[in-house]
Parts: C-alpha cells; sequence; structure tokens
C-alpha cells in the first residue's frame, strides 16, 4: 500500500540511509567497536534502563531486531529463555560473539541478515513472547517491515526510534535553506511510523523520553566525517556547510580534543499483538 506516510519515510530514508549508506556506516570496524564500548560501559548500564520499559522478560522468547554489539541482547540474557538476535553487520556480531564467549551466554542465537532479507522458516522460530527493535528502523520498505515485525509476536511489540530533530537537523535545514543549496531532509522519525500503524489498525502506545549525549571526537575533521556519513553528505559545498555548523557547536576539551553535547529525543512505540484492529488493505 503507498501512502502519505509511506513516501514520507521514503524520502527521508532515501537522504540519509539510501545507496547502502545506513549498512555501511554500522559495518565500519571503528565505529563498531566505538559504539560497542558505549553501550557495553557500566555493565550495559544503558541497555538495563531501556529494559526497564519492556514487560517482564523472564522466560521470554525474545527477537531483537538490528541487535547491534548485544546492546540488549547481553543484559536480556540473563532473564529471557531464548533470545534470537537479528543483526546484517558482521563488525557488530562480531562484538555481540565475542561478549558470549567471554561470560558464557548460550541462549542468543545471533542471525547476521538484515530484517528484510530473513527467512522466517530458515532464520526464526516464532512466536516470540517479545519483539523488539531498538534505534533499528534502517529499512525503506517500512510498513512491510512493522507488518513482518507484528506477524512474528504473541505477545507485544516494542520500536524505539527518534522523534523530533536531532542535531544538527535543524541546523542544516536553516544553513541549507539560507545558501539556497538543496533543500535538507532529516531523518524519517517516530511520528511517521505511528501513522503508518494507526493505517494497519495498530494504535501503539507511546511514551517520549529525552537525554543529553556528550561524544568526544578527536578533531573537526572526525566530526564531519561522522556526520557526513550520518546524513548521506558527499557535496564538497555541502560539507563545508556542515562543517560551519560543527565548528559553532563543538567544545574544544583540555587535551585538545573535541565534545559535542547534545540533547536527543526518543519515542517508545509499543503494542500487544493480540490487540490490534488488522484492518489495513494489503
Amino acid at each position: 500500500m503507498d501512502t502519505y506516510w509511506d513516501r514520507l519515510w521514503e524520502r527521508g530514508y532515501d537522504a540519509n540511509m539510501g545507496d547502502g549508506a545506513a549498512r555501511a556506516y554500522w559495518s565500519d570496524e571503528e565505529r563498531a567497536a566505538a559504539y560497542d564500548d558505549e553501550v557495553s560501559a557500566n555493565n550495559w548500564e544503558r541497555g538495563r534502563r531501556q529494559l526497564e520499559s519492556l514487560p517482564c522478560c523472564t522466560g521470554a522468547r525474545v527477537l531483537d531486531i538490528g541487535a547491534g554489539p548485544g546492546s540488549l541482547a547481553i543484559p536480556l540474557s540473563s532473564a529471557a529463555s531464548h533470545i534470537t538476535a537479528v543483526e546484517p553487520s558482521t563488525a557488530m556480531n562480531a562484538r555481540t560473539r565475542r561478549h558470549m564467549d567471554a561470560l558464557g551466554i548460550t541462549n542468543i542465537s545471533v542471525v547476521e541478515r538484515a530484517w528484510e532479507d530473513v527467512d522466517v522458516r530458515r532464520d526464526l522460530a516464532p512466536p516470540y513472547d517479545v519483539v523488539v527493535c531498538s534505534f533499528s528502523l534502517g529499512m525503506r520498505a517500512i510498513r512491510a517491515a512493522l507488518r513482518a515485525m507484528h506477524e512474528m509476536a504473541c505477545g507485544s511489540v516494542h520500536l524505539f526510534w527518534h522523534i523530533g530533530y536531532r542535531f544538527p537537523e535543524r541546523e542544516l535545514e536553516e544553513a541549507f535553506s539560507q545558501l539556497q543549496v538543496r533543500p535538507f531532509i532529516p531523518f524519517p522519525k517516530a511520528t511517521i511510523v505511528y501513522n503508518i500503524l494507526c493505517g494497519m489498525g495498530i494504535y501503539a502506545n507511546v511514551t517520549v523520553t529525552s537525554r543529553t549525549v556528550e561524544q568526544a571526537v578527536p578533531s573537526l575533521r572526525s566530526a564531519c566525517d561522522l556526520y557526513a556519513t550520518k546524513h548521506h553528505i558527499t557535496c564538497p559545498s555541502e560539507r563545508q556547510v556542515l562543517r560551519e555548523v560543527l565548528a559553532k557547536a563543538l567544545e574544544v576539551t583540555r587535551d585538545g580534543g573535541y565534545l559535542l553535547r547534545t540533547t536527543w529525543h526518543s519515542a517508545h512505540l509499543w503494542w500487544e499483538a493480540g490487540n490490534a484492529d488488522e484492518k489495513e488493505n494489503r
């Protein structure tokens, strides 16, 4: 089904995650290592906090889509009976397996595929008590991806995704407009996901949270490389705009590096699989 919301999602996807940009971003070995260090800090503190918003998973069978380096799967493994972790990045999966070996974890199955490429009969064993997709909605055909998640669940489905502007989206949107370069298109947000779900007869519960993030970067150039990759910016003139935006926002640290402080807003959308109206015309 092709709707306004689907097209809006595709527009944002193509501008930021198209042409394999999203997969390339997370397949980078150094980036995977840095992210793993971040999420595994303090005994997986971030993931443990996030898991507090899920239902009790003691003895549950869990499907974790876009599992990264085990951000949720590792801390969840002590409670769940089994976790199927779907993740396309070889670099991320290597980190998950390393943690499993170090901690003696045996109840996580890693499926090295993008969600769109998963074969249900070969790769999965539905139904799952809990299906979770945490900041991993990197699928262009988002409606089909959401439908597949819903169909895997006998319990609840939980999505975590961005809502509102994220730095430097607002700044780039204004700068691009003033310089009359192409319009800057931000990442598609959770509001689009919510409306697509409504069109599927799924009326999700929504909780919005905010957190301050401090990100250390060694140089202005490395910051430019990071955000140019994240927002699919390849044109030299657009990269210069990005550089100017970052130069204003970065704080110089005592060791000569840079620190970026930003506030991230995110939405937790969840529903009970058995309570959906499922009125969508496919």
